[in-house]
């Protein structure tokens, strides 16, 4: 198995118990969802850096490996963004379904959250510190803030795969 396919998986893994955290762990979930997503989900990307990047890879391997979650999770963000842009009744509150829509409303964005975790996080985050109607204030949409939240894993794992030439180097 190709390590793009190893490091998609194991995204897909991350998804799946940050999900498991936020929606199983009752009393305290958003903090240890918070904790989860913000301080293991990194550690593990780079660890799938130092891991399943290899500097012996052609350029091109290398940065697919860096781009695979980031572009999957892009594909997917493009398809809720026009899904609500679409929708020229878009309104938080109304749950009926637009003729324009594939989704309801309130789930269009649950579908990029599943697949990205990050996502939930900063809505959490955003929402314990009453950010979100600041962001309004400034027209500064949450769709932009979970596209650029979607670049995060190519940090995370380019990191890590830099802490590896760096650690080959020192042993030399």
């Amino acid at each position: 198995m190709s390590n793009t396919i190893k490091i998609f998986l194991v995204h897909c893994a991350l998804c799946v118990i940050a999900i498991f955290i936020y929606f199983v762990l009752d009393r305290y979930s958003d903090l240890y969802f918070i904790g989860f997503v913000l301080v293991a989900v990194p550690l593990v990307y780079i660890g799938l850096g130092y891991k399943y990047v290899n500097e012996e890879d052609s350029t091109a391997r290398r940065a697919m490996s860096y781009l695979v979650i980031s572009l999957i999770g892009i594909i997917v963000w493009a398809l809720c963004f026009v899904d609500s842009f679409n929708d020229a009744s878009y309104d938080i509150t109304d749950t009926e379904k637009s003729d324009y829509s594939f989704l309801p409303p309130e789930m269009i964005w649950v579908l990029y959250g599943v697949y990205q975790s990050f996502l939930f996080a900063a809505y959490i985050i955003f929402n314990r510190l009453e950010l979100l109607d600041v962001l309004n204030k400034y027209s500064i949409s949450i769709s932009s803030i979970t596209f650029v939240i979607n670049l995060s894993p190519i940090f995370f794992i380019w990191l890590g795969f830099t802490i590896k030439k760096l650690m080959k180097k020192i042993r030399r």
